[in-house]
């Protein structure tokens, strides 16, 4: 699976799909985490380090306020985390809460809201929009 997941990744890189980049890596992670292979300082030092050059990657491609830059933020908070940089862990995901308060303010009328749904092979976010009111400011 991991040799599948870097083939994946290295064509993503290849044709500038960030997105594929991302998933591919947070899946290599799944996997070797599920394996051994990931438990161990040295591991999670290797996580940080891509973490931190998806997420530059992610701003300089998409802009702080993307969704992906988000996703890819909050994951590199989580491998921050598990180094025990917790205090750099809490600053970031502060940083990141008040960018999507900016952003979602400006949706009005609408809420954000998101359904984890289990299916066969894992766990997949879904986002969804409710509209409240009837239209109308």
């Amino acid at each position: 699976a991991v040799e599948h997941f870097e083939k994946v990744r290295d064509l993503s890189e290849v044709i500038g799909f960030v997105r594929g980049v991302t998933s591919a890596e947070n899946n290599i992670d799944i996997a070797m985490a599920e394996c051994g292979g990931c438990n161990n300082d040295a591991g999670n030092e290797k996580y940080l380090e891509k973490r931190q050059q998806l997420y530059k990657q992610s701003v300089a491609t998409f802009g702080e306020m993307a969704q992906p830059t988000v996703e890819a933020g909050l994951n590199l908070a989580t491998a921050l985390h598990n180094v025990r940089r917790v205090v750099e862990a809490g600053r970031l995901v502060t940083k990141l809460a008040t960018t999507c308060k900016r952003v979602h303010s400006k949706l009005q009328g609408f809420n954000a809201r998101y359904v984890l749904v289990r299916y066969q092979n894992g766990w997949k976010f879904f986002q969804a929009l409710r509209y409240e009111g009837d239209g109308k400011e």
